[in-house]
């Protein structure tokens, strides 16, 4: 049993940072395009009927914050925007 266990995390492991290593690649794709620094990013993966990893989401414009869940991050919000105003005036 103590092999299967190994092998299963070994394997979600390998999982990880191949979704790591293909978010990576997206985001770097789009700082390439010259759009700026992104104060926020998701992005989600999937795996096609093939196993293949796919992009089923990039979002950098988060809808809901959160910020009723940690209050004091909206003065982050609030110095990311600003800083972005003054470099693109």
């Amino acid at each position: 049993m103590g092999s299967c266990v190994r092998h299963l995390t070994d394997s979600i492991e390998r999982m990880r940072h191949s979704k790591l290593a293909i978010a990576r690649r997206v985001l770097d794709h789009v700082d390439a395009k010259g759009f700026g620094a992104l104060a926020y990013a998701r992005v989600d993966i999937a795996r096609g009927a093939d196993g293949r990893a796919l992009l089923m989401e990039l979002e950098i414009v988060e809808p809901s914050l959160f910020l009723d869940r940690a209050p004091d991050r909206a003065s982050m919000l609030v110095d990311a925007t600003l800083r972005a105003m003054m470099a693109n005036p």
